[in-house]
Formats: C-alpha cells, sequence, structure tokens
C-alpha cells in the first residue's frame, strides 16, 4: 500500500490526536499520526488516521530518535529498574542525554541504597555531558547576542546538574549575564524615554509615526532575515520595542491638554499599532517555535491573543504548542 508523509516545519500545525492516537515523527522532518501496532528493532507498524484500512511499515531508519524513545518508553515495564537503565543506554548512545538522565534517575530511585556503583556513575556522567553541551550552547548564544535565552541555558545547568563540572562557569557567567542584561535594558528604557519626551502634540504624533515605521522596517529585516533565526529574532523584538513606544507615546500625547482636538489622530494611530503589534508576535512566536522554544514562543502567543483572543494564526500555533509539548519533553530551554 502506497502512503505519503506531508512535510512540515518543526512543531508546526501538530493536530490533537485520539485517545488511542500516537503522533510518529520522522527524520528530516514531518510527522505521520495513527495507532501504532508494533515495534521491532527494524520496523514500525501502524495505521493512519483518516486513511481507512491504512497499515504501514516504517524502517526504524527513518523515525526521529525522539519518537523512539517516547514509543520505547511507553512500551516498557516503567517499574523495572532494568529495563528504564537499558532504555538510558539506549537514548545515551543516540545523544538524548537528558532523556538518558531521566531514565537513569529513574532506576536509582526504584533500586534505592541497592543501585550498583555502575548505573550511580552512568547518571553522573550523563549529567556532566550533558551540562557541558548545555555550557557550550550558551556560550554560542552569547556571541550571537541573544544574552536573555543563553541565561536560561545556565540556569538550567545550575538547577538540573549543580555537581557537574561545568555548574562553576555556569555560575560566573550568569552573574556576567544578569548584569550586561540589566544595562541593556536600562538603556532601552533611557532610549524610549527620550523618544517619548515631545514638547507638542503635533511633535509627538510625528514621533509615533516615525517609530511606527521604523517597527515596519524592522519586521521586514526579520522577514528577509528568516534563514538565520538568532538575526530574524533580533530584528522581530526591535519591531516591537518600536511599535510599543510608539502606543506608550500615544498614550502620553492623549493626555496633553491640547491633544482634545487630534484624538481622531491619535485613534487613527492606535488603530494601526494594534494590528502591527499583533503581526509581529505571531512572527517571533513562530521563530522560536522553530528555534525549538515553546515557552519563549507561548509567551508572545499569549500577547497576540491578549490584543485579539481570535486570530486564527496565533490560535494554530498556540495550539501546536500545547500539542508539542505533550509529546516532547524537549520543549522546555536545554532540556
Amino acid at each position: 500500500m502506497k502512503w505519503t508523509i506531508a512535510v512540515a516545519p518543526a512543531l508546526l500545525l501538530i493536530l490533537a490526536g485520539g485517545a488511542f492516537a500516537e503522533t510518529v515523527y520522522l527524520k528530516g522532518g514531518g510527522s505521520l499520526k495513527g495507532r501504532v501496532l508494533g515495534l521491532t528493532e527494524e520496523v514500525l507498524k501502524m495505521t493512519i488516521d483518516g486513511v481507512e484500512g491504512s497499515k504501514v511499515e516504517i524502517p526504524l531508519s527513518r523515525v526521529s530518535d525522539y519518537s523512539l524513545f517516547e514509543l520505547r518508553h511507553a512500551r516498557m515495564n516503567q517499574k523495572s529498574a532494568p529495563d528504564r537503565e537499558k532504555l538510558g543506554d539506549w537514548a545515551d548512545g543516540r545523544g538524548l542525554l537528558a532523556f538518558a538522565m531521566d531514565e537513569y534517575q529513574a532506576a536509582l530511585k526504584i533500586l534505592g541504597d541497592a543501585a550498583t556503583p555502575e548505573l550511580r556513575k552512568k547518571f553522573e556522567e550523563a549529567s556532566s555531558r550533558c551540562g557541558a553541551d548545555k555550557l557550550a550552547r550558551a556560550r554560542k548564544l552569547v556571541d550571537a547576542g541573544e544574552l536573555v535565552e543563553a541565561r536560561s541555558f545556565l540556569n538550567d545547568i545550575l538547577k538540573n546538574h549543580p555537581r557537574c563540572p561545568a555548574a562553576a562557569a555556569a555560575r560566573e557567567q550568569v552573574k556576567v549575564l544578569d548584569e550586561r542584561i540589566s544595562k541593556g535594558r536600562q538603556r532601552a528604557r533611557e532610549k524610549a524615554r527620550t523618544a517619548a519626551a515631545v514638547e507638542s502634540v503635533e511633535d509627538g504624533l510625528k514621533s509615533a509615526r516615525k517609530l511606527i515605521d521604523e517597527g515596519d522596517r524592522l519586521r521586514q529585516v526579520g522577514l528577509f532575515r528568516s534563514g538565520s533565526l538568532g538575526q530574524a529574532e533580533d530584528a522581530f523584538l526591535a519591531a516591537i520595542a518600536a511599535y510599543e513606544q510608539a502606543r506608550a507615546m500615544t498614550v502620553r500625547i492623549g493626555k496633553m491638554p491640547a491633544a482634545q482636538d487630534r484624538e481622531k489622530d491619535i485613534l487613527a494611530l492606535n488603530s494601526t499599532i494594534k494590528p502591527r503589534l499583533l503581526t509581529v508576535y505571531v512572527d517571533v512566536g513562530h521563530n522560536f517555535i522553530v528555534k525549538g522554544n515553546l515557552i519563549k514562543a507561548n509567551h508572545y502567543m499569549g500577547l497576540a491573543l491578549a490584543l485579539d483572543p481570535n486570530d486564527p494564526k496565533a490560535l494554530a500555533l498556540r495550539s501546536s504548542i500545547a500539542a508539542a509539548t505533550a509529546n516532547d519533553r524537549w520543549g522546555r530551554p536545554g532540556r
């Protein structure tokens, strides 16, 4: 029987399933949803939702390691320490260090004082390598100027790998990043205050329009740089800052006594800012989904839906994030 795979961007438009349905993610992108019938060392047998009488066999070489882990995890005896350790070894061999840690830790908990030194060593080594990997990723993010996301990786090391060698370096770098982030936010606030310091209603309206134009330009830069997620994210966030400054300025102008006869102009500006903000919230949220940072993506979808609870794009992405988080334990930063 022939079958096709609908390839979609990572983690996008994942459909919620029925009681027996499982989503299987494929290497190279795309996914299949249906009921898993069997899992051998070579193939995965399953039906496909919406295709009556379907039954396919998928070579395991085409299934993502993350999906294979979840399938194996769901079908093993989760109260068996040897089974948990064996799955941890499998995950460790494929570089799924966080998953391996989970399984080793579960086996240690089951065995308690009876746990072997070898099992304890496996857990410590997996934790150390996982911490080192996160530290390397954090440093790359710092080099790219993505300080807040880098700090989330470092904090994850301190929380989940406090005894690993990378923890000491993470602790020092968190202090440095906290200071850099604080100074950056202070400069942004000062810039916003300077932009908002207008002497007349007319000056304020002109400044707000310039900020809107600048936001439009930055959003286009973000879309143009979609091949570079870090650069696109910077442009989208800068566009958000410009739009939000414009919105704050219209509020300030509206409180001026001389603004009473310019109410229509102020309302017209606000009516252009809102849809632009909503669109760029969705843009940057989509960017974070592709980067695999579902927490940040969910935050920006929340901001978009606060502006328009019925926006179809924001609702679709929020649904995708919820489904992906339920099916993929790599949803949180550093995991």
